[in-house]
C-alpha cells in the first residue's frame, strides 16, 4: 500500500494527529531509520500503513522525515465534469475580485 495525495493521516505510532503542524513535529521527534506505522483515512476507510523515515534535508540537527507534504486544508473532491464547470467560474470570480481590488485601490 502506497500513500495518495488524499490521505489524511490519523494517527502515527500511536499518536492522535489534528494538524499538519503537530504531524510534522511528531515525525520530527522520531530517529531517521525508524519504520513507523501511520493510520490514514482512506475513501471513508482507516488504513494502517507503515514507512521508514529519513533524515530531512533542510536541517543538520537529527529529525525524521516522510517526504510528503502536509495540510490542513479542506479538499472537496471534484469529478473531471465537476472541475471542468467550476473550474472556470472560480477563475472568472478570482479575476474579478482582482479587478475590483484594482480599482479601490485606485
Amino acid at each position: 500500500k502506497e500513500y495518495r495525495a488524499a490521505d489524511v493521516v490519523k494517527v502515527v505510532d500511536g499518536v492522535a494527529i489534528t494538524s499538519s503542524a503537530q504531524f510534522r513535529s511528531t515525525l520530527a521527534a522520531i530517529a531517521p531509520g525508524t519504520t513507523v506505522s501511520i493510520e490514514v483515512q482512506r475513501d471513508g476507510q482507516l488504513l494502517t500503513l507503515s514507512a521508514t523515515l529519513a533524515q530531512h534535508p533542510q536541517f543538520t540537527e537529527t529529525r525524521g522525515y516522510l517526504g510528503v507534504s502536509s495540510s490542513d486544508e479542506e479538499r472537496i473532491p471534484l469529478g473531471v465534469g465537476d472541475a471542468l464547470v467550476e473550474g472556470p467560474k472560480d477563475l472568472f470570480r478570482g479575476v474579478g475580485q482582482a479587478i475590483v481590488g484594482v480599482a479601490k485601490v485606485l
